[in-house]
């Protein structure tokens, strides 16, 4: 993209004449706009210092903005360098595992866990304002019966009254029958289950 564009852009922005921007890290980071309403990271940062540093960019004027973070594990690789030594692996493998204890909190509060991590005591409250503190820990519910037939799924039994009564119960087993561990239907159980937690 040439640069008299991303100069464009970030004018357009700076001045208002563009309320959302999809860019780049490296683009983010050189906004330096004081009214940023909302943040939304599309994956996992490489570290928490590097996500503190993005989430920033936003409500600089001290008025409440939002950040959100979305990330998918199986992209995980793609934010360790292909050539690294040893003590980078190793450090690149701990910022991750930061990365993940923030990301899958559920329990306490965000902004106690970036404050800590540098070293710092945010004090006996909350900030009050994360999702850990707006909406409290997720309930927690049994998917017991879900999870056996998945893992009868997996485990590709077929035959038998006992495996007919339980497969009687997933959706779309009677129209897939003959091939039931084919891709196709092994999706739709899938699928089934990611409803019920959706639901829940």
């Amino acid at each position: 993209m040439p640069k008299s564009h991303l100069r464009q852009v970030h004018q357009q922005f700076h001045c208002n004449d563009l309320e959302v921007v999809v860019a780049t890290i490296a683009f983010g980071m050189g906004i330096d706009k004081s009214n940023v309403r909302r943040i939304i990271h599309y994956g996992l940062p490489q570290s928490l210092e590097a996500y503190y540093q993005e989430a920033g960019r936003a409500g600089r004027d001290g008025k409440l903005s939002d950040c959100t973070l979305y990330y998918n594990f199986l992209r995980t690789p793609t934010l360790l360098p292909n050539k690294r030594s040893e003590e980078q692996a190793k450090a690149a493998y701990r910022m991750l595992r930061d990365c993940f204890h923030y990301s899958l909190n559920t329990s306490t509060c965000r902004a106690k866990i970036l404050v800590k991590y540098f070293g710092e005591d945010f004090g006996p409250d909350g900030c009050r304002m994360c999702d850990i503190c707006t909406n409290g820990p997720p309930q927690m519910h049994d998917f017991k019966e879900e999870a056996i037939v998945f893992m009868n799924v997996l485990q590709g039994r077929s035959g038998g009254e006992t495996d007919e009564m339980i497969y009687s119960r997933v959706p779309h087993y009677s129209s897939g029958r003959r091939g039931f561990g084919e891709a196709p239907n092994f999706r739709m159980v899938v699928s089934h289950i990611r409803e019920k937690v959706w639901i829940w």
